[in-house]
């Protein structure tokens, strides 16, 4: 059994009981650490079987191995069971002993909570959600299948006919071949099982969901499995894979520890001292309080020329929106401290809790003069009150200097602080990348309108963006899309940077329910646009 993250998994692949069936030519992947599973039920007779199955959960599992991040899943097990198809279908048109040889294909690759599922033939994949309910996510391409779905024949007459082992689709049978693919968005707790026919002609459906619902570990279901095909004969090779996706971390705590390490680059201690910072926007604050942003559109199962593709999130608006937190891990913002020579002086404004300088007559000094004499009275009052006259005048004199020392003193500092620091950006596209992001935040209507044909990695991610914050998440999703297949021909600095925010952003696209929570914090949070402005705000 093998433990990877939020993935457990374990497999058993069998021979079976049927002296007619010497060699076991299924064939099995399971890599957790690259999220890739499959099941392949080669046919062919002798070894052809064998060598077909085992080339395709090679070149499989060789191509996830090898995937890149910026890679879409559905692409790559796309081309890679092409790739696939392509070589069994040349070897064996080169190779006489292996002529008649094909395999069927189930492929599961898990990400996150996103699935891609691919599958030829009729090995298939069943899944069970956390409520119990089994799930049958492939449709059998064989004969009798087929006839079902198309009416004419019952589920019942077909386990019971003769030719429902012939398979209608198969790797390398032909020079090209349709591949049944779909993605979708997973629960915790949910279990999958890949199995070959071997398997479902000995276990039913109902059974399958027992097993499945009751016993967790994926070793303990590989073993019943096989324990239940053999005591009903095991008459076929048989080769299960199970998968169980494990609660995860939420996204909304994810967020908040994001959250937290953004606070703490961007929180500056007050020490009583000016200093000029990069400011934020109101907008990026808005941002801030969006939420987790969408996770999962459900497509069914569609061919090769008309797959359906799940929007996956993440302008992490939580990071896109305090775009200086992206910043400062590439390219750290200078914070210029500003030290007043001076201190301060008290002054009587009201949010000021230090006492106000007030004007006090110097009535000692009156008392003293005036009891000198009685015949000297005149002159003591005349004195007095040219005392009283100075005294007034030198405290209004000192309130008055006080006052224009106090806003000359906020003058200069506020003209200080208007002077930004003249360091030269050390990435000059990126500035003017994050300038437009900006702009996008101001008025996407306006930017789409500005910029209707984009042309490079930034300009679909902008344009995705502005989807995003109008609440259009299907033309999101294929901006963000055209950004990741443009993005190898960008700077590997600023690809970096893309790449990481595409990440984020496809990670969290696909729920429904957090659309609706973000297209209702979007139109509480942001002012409403003007009808006759274009301006940006």
């Amino acid at each position: 059994m093998t433990l990877k993250g939020n993935l457990e998994s374990a497999a058993i692949s069998d021979r079976g009981l049927n002296e007619k069936r010497p060699e076991n030519e299924d064939s099995f992947v399971e890599i957790p650490a690259s999220g890739i599973f499959a099941v392949a039920d080669g046919v062919g007779g002798a070894k052809a079987g064998e060598v077909a199955s085992q080339m395709a959960v090679e070149i499989l599992g060789e191509a996830f191995a090898n995937r890149s991040s910026i890679e879409d899943a559905q692409d790559v097990m796309l081309s890679a069971l092409e790739q696939a198809n392509a070589s069994i279908y040349r070897m064996s048109n080169d190779v006489e002993q292996l002529s008649r040889m094909a395999t069927t294909i189930v492929a599961l690759h898990l990400e996150g909570d996103v699935a891609t599922i691919g599958h030829v033939g009729d090995s298939r994949l069943y899944r069970v959600d956390s409520a119990g309910t089994l799930h049958r996510e492939t449709a059998d391409h064989s004969m009798v299948a087929e006839e079902v779905r198309a009416g004419r024949m019952t589920e019942e007459q077909a386990e019971t006919h003769p030719g429902k082992n012939i398979i209608s689709r198969a790797l390398g049978a032909e020079s090209t071949v349709r591949i049944d693919l779909q993605t979708r968005l997973v629960e915790s707790n949910s279990i999958f099982l890949l199995c070959s026919d071997g398997v479902t002609r000995h276990v039913s459906d109902a059974e399958i969901a027992d097993v499945l619902s009751h016993i967790r570990s994926p070793h303990d279901v590989c073993s019943r499995i096989k324990e239940i095909c053999y005591e009903r004969g095991a008459e076929d090779n048989l080769t299960a894979v199970v998968v169980r996706f494990n609660p995860a971390e939420t996204l909304d705590t994810a967020l908040k520890i994001g959250d937290d390490i953004a606070a703490n680059f961007l929180s500056i201690p007050d020490l009583d001292e000016a200093t000029i910072t990069t400011a934020r926007r109101r907008d990026d604050d808005d941002l801030l309080n969006l939420g987790p942003l969408p996770r999962a559109l459900e497509s069914a199962g569609k061919e090769r020329g008309d797959r359906s593709v799940l929007g996956k999130l993440d302008a992490d608006l939580s990071s896109s929106g305090n775009s200086e937190t992206l910043d400062l891990e590439h390219q750290p913002v200078e914070i210029v401290t500003v030290a007043s020579d001076l201190a301060p002086p008290t002054t009587g404004h009201a949010d000021d809790p230090s006492p106000s300088i007030t004007a006090t007559e110097p009535m000692q000094a009156e008392k003293t003069y005036s009891m000198s004499n009685s015949s000297g009275a005149g002159e003591s009052a005349a004195a007095t009150g040219s005392m009283a006259f100075a005294a007034a005048a030198l405290a209004l004199g000192a309130i008055l200097g006080l006052l224009a020392y106090h806003y000359l003193l906020r003058s200069a500092q506020s003209s200080s602080s208007l002077e930004p620091s003249s360091t030269p950006s050390a990435n000059q596209p990126l500035s003017a990348f994050e300038d437009l992001r900006r702009e996008v935040e101001g008025d996407p209507r306006l930017f789409l309108l500005k910029n209707p044909q984009p042309e490079d990695a930034e300009d679909y991610y902008l344009t995705g963006r502005a989807h995003v914050l109008l609440g259009d998440f299907p033309n999101a999703r294929t901006a963000f899309l055209e950004a990741k297949k443009l993005l190898p021909g960008k700077d590997p600095a600023n690809a970096r940077v893309l790449a990481t925010d595409l990440a984020i952003i496809m990670s969290i696209m696909n729920d429904t329910a957090v659309q609706t929570a973000l297209r209702s914090e979007i139109s509480a949070g942001r002012p409403a646009a003007d009808p006759n402005s274009n301006t940006n705000r």
